[in-house]
């Protein structure tokens, strides 16, 4: 049967090249089940590495070939994920990743996507709703009460993200109004001080009362002043000679009247005449003008003395406050917006603590529905996950999944365990203290298969989840992972023949060791290949009789294991 993942993102061509033991290695994966094996310490897990490159997972430089300046992962997913949109067009068929890492010589790291370099952040963002990869350690990680809440989460995303959502919303606001309130009690007579000190600047401002500019007003007075006496004589002297008997106007007058009395005779003196009564109009004005300034210039000692105090006051707020009137006025604009904001003592802390308990109230409000969601969710995953157990060989378990209210936190006020208990009459215990590595590699394949559901992860990979298993429960594994792959692309690193058998793809991890080099091959298996492998896999040897006709049955029973499904 096959796998009816055609429309999801897929896996598909993986090149390495100069990664551990590997000189290059083409892998070409299959939309369903794809398994590696090899014998151990053949490399399996260089694969893994390779695709945890690939995922944007952190470059170790001494994971380079020895001799070889960088190591490169390049991989194909086809189609392109939706998180990829803005690094592909509509007509590309495939996303292509290229990972270079640099040796230990130096020298710089590099990712490509469709081609353009891009940071490395862009692979997990594109990545981490596509590949699931899971290896042995993540097993224990799953007892951390964090990482428990993390998996609760995610299996009802639906309803939960919305809901983080909002009390991070919410919580950031109550953390950051907790800290002005604290700030403003334990700052109270600092601030009382400021205040004074605020206070005392914008009270010396405001009573000498300057104006923008004024600085340059009273040094033209001062100016004025101290030269008043030839302003003045200038003044009444050309007003004299502009005004006075004989003077330009009386001349201007007279060329006027001569031009009227013969503008008859040419046009053009009439067009003379009319600007020469608009310029005598004018110049009447600027006599006027000139007159009036005259009589306003001011030459004795006192309006002296006052402008020079005047700029005295002006120039001591501008050695306090700023360098010209219009700074100093900025100043106090600025002294009376912090008094704003820290005038007002107790008043001020009464409705800073009152914010504080509006949003505490609000963070209640929302945990309390956030709890209930989780509540509910767990009794959904932890039957989920009995069920999944039961496929595994442990149908006598029973998952507990505790959902504790206390304190709030960044996520919330709960606190998750999970419980486990693999035998009645027993008492739960937490995932850690689960009686067998082979019994946590299983609780873990579980919660993965339960999560992968719920979150739709198109590709997963296994490294070593067969650790701890065998006989009976390797084959329930194999078909476990068998039926996941009928809606995902899933590759597994294993050691199980009887997970192996249940394989769309088979890939052979082999180590040749030469004289003065040892190197690591990946090669694809054809059905001959596949049962030699198992055979070995089996006994030891892919020519001993009994195990590859134990091989056989095993390639038999796994096909019709596909038909049934």
């Amino acid at each position: 049967m096959m796998p009816d993942n055609q429309h999801h993102p897929v896996l598909r061509d993986v090149v390495i090249e100069g990664l551990g033991l590997i000189d290059l290695a083409e892998l070409t994966f299959q939309p369903g089940l794809n398994v590696l094996t090899g014998e151990t310490g053949a490399g399996k897990t260089l694969v893994v590495t390779a695709l945890q490159l690939l995922s944007g997972k952190r470059a170790d430089k001494h994971s380079v070939q020895a001799g070889a300046s960088r190591a490169v992962v390049q991989g194909a997913i086809s189609p392109p994920p939706v998180q990829a949109a803005e690094w592909v067009h509509d007509e590309d068929e495939d996303l292509l990743i290229v990972r270079e890492i640099a040796g230990i010589e130096g020298g710089r790291n590099r990712v490509r996507i469709q081609g353009r370099m891009a940071p490395v952040t862009q692979l997990e963002t594109i990545l981490s709703k596509v590949i699931e990869l899971h290896g042995q350690h993540e097993s224990l990680m799953m007892a951390d009460a964090d990482v428990q809440r993390s998996l609760l989460d995610r299996f009802d995303h639906a309803t939960i993200a919305p809901l983080m959502e909002e009390w991070q919303g919410v919580w950031s606001q109550w953390r950051q109004a907790r800290k002005l309130a604290h700030d403003a009690r334990t700052n109270a007579a600092a601030h009382a001080r400021e205040a004074a000190q605020l206070h005392r600047e914008v009270d010396a401002i405001e009573a000498v009362n300057p104006y923008p500019g004024e600085e340059d007003d009273l040094k033209a007075q001062v100016l004025r002043i101290q030269h008043g006496e030839a302003l003045a004589n200038a003044y009444h002297s050309g007003v004299e000679t502009l005004q006075g008997e004989g003077g330009v106007q009386d001349s201007l007058g007279a060329v006027i009247t001569q031009f009227e009395q013969v503008a008859a005779m040419d046009p053009a003196i009439g067009i003379w005449t009319t600007r020469l009564n608009a310029i005598s109009t004018d110049l009447n004005d600027v006599v006027s003008e000139i007159a009036s300034q005259a009589n306003q210039i001011e030459t004795d000692a006192s309006a002296f003395d006052t402008a020079m105090q005047r700029m005295a006051e002006l120039k001591q707020l501008f050695r306090l406050y700023g360098a010209t009137s219009t700074d100093v006025l900025a100043h106090a604009d600025a002294a009376r917006q912090r008094l704003m904001q820290i005038d007002g003592g107790e008043e001020r802390l009464d409705e800073l603590d009152e914010h504080v308990k509006t949003l505490r109230t609000d963070l209640n409000t929302i945990g309390e529905r956030l709890h209930t969601a989780r509540v509910h969710a767990a009794t959904t995953l932890a039957a989920v996950v009995e069920d999944e157990l039961a496929d595994l060989a442990m149908g006598a378990a029973t998952v507990h999944i505790h959902v504790e209210a206390g304190k709030p936190g960044p996520y919330g006020m709960d606190t998750v365990q999970f419980l486990i208990t693999t035998n009645p009459g027993q008492p739960p215990v937490t995932l850690d203290k689960a009686a067998s590595g082979g019994e946590r590699s299983r609780i873990a394949l579980a919660l993965k298969v339960a999560l992968a559901d719920a979150d739709h992860v198109p590709i997963m990979v296994f490294d070593e989840v067969d650790a701890g298993i065998g006989g009976q429960t390797a084959v329930m594994v194999g078909e476990k992972l068998q039926r996941l792959a009928t809606t995902k692309q899933v590759l597994c690193v294993t050691h199980l023949a009887q997970i192996a058998a249940h394989a769309d793809a088979h890939f052979l991890i082999t180590k040749i060791q030469g004289k003065t080099t040892t190197t690591t091959t990946v090669n694809a298996l054809d059905a001959q290949g596949r049962e030699d492998e198992i055979a070995r896999m089996l006994s030891g040897s892919p020519d001993e009789p009994v195990a590859k006709a134990h091989a056989k049955q095993l390639l038999t029973e796994s096909a019709r294991s596909t038909s049934l499904h």
